[in-house]
């Protein structure tokens, strides 16, 4: 009797081949149901934590979050309460202020936020970083630039 295997090992790649692409779906779907960043939707289950720095938790305020005012500077405006702002200026107001950012960090923010129906914007101009128009080495923009562009796929990146 002469088995022919070569229909085994088709069928066993075909099988391994479906059971890759099922636990990357999967992983997928995990990461877009969870959304730690808030990037696609509101979280179902941790509704207003902060997991990462202002700099890629900004994206998932901006597009998941109604406000129509922002807060945006350095760490001098960090702290500065979002609520305190909307009660006296009006208007709902928050604060995605990036520690030790520079003016093209914050361009890219406030880019993307200009995008929306903004009525206020409070904006720090720091004199330390008038003359900087680089961005910080420390955190370089590759890593986290592409959260505001219009393309929504590349998001994942960020979670992969």
């Amino acid at each position: 009797m002469d088995i022919d295997y070569r229909i085994y090992v088709k069928k066993y790649f075909i099988f391994i081949f479906i059971c890759i692409i099922c636990i990357f779906l999967s992983i997928l779907s995990i990461l877009y149901i969870t959304d730690p960043l808030q990037l696609f939707h509101k979280s179902f289950f941790h509704k207003d934590k902060m997991y990462y720095s202002m700099r890629e938790q900004a994206a998932g305020i901006i597009n998941s979050f109604e406000f129509d005012s922002v807060i945006l500077g350095t760490s001098m405006l960090e702290n500065t309460s979002a609520r305190e702002a909307s009660q006296k200026i009006g208007g709902i107001f928050v604060n995605i202020s990036l520690a030790g950012s520079s003016f093209y960090e914050r361009a890219i923010v406030l880019k993307k936020v200009l995008q929306k129906n903004i009525s206020h914007v409070i904006y720090s101009l720091d004199s330390v970083y008038l003359g900087c128009i680089k961005e910080n080495p420390s955190r370089p923009t590759k890593n986290w630039a592409f959260l505001y562009d219009d393309n929504p796929l590349n998001d994942y990146k960020f979670y992969l």
